[in-house]
């Protein structure tokens, strides 16, 4: 089904947003904890 295809590429794009999103905002917190 297409709806399922385009539904999959949302999550995972939402996915890869939100692990990149993630793992920024440790940097900043461990920069500022140096």
């Amino acid at each position: 089904m297409i709806l399922t295809k385009i539904s999959t590429e949302l999550l995972f794009n939402l996915f890869r947003h939100l692990q990149y999103y993630g793992i920024q905002r440790l940097i900043r917190h461990s920069n500022t904890f140096k």
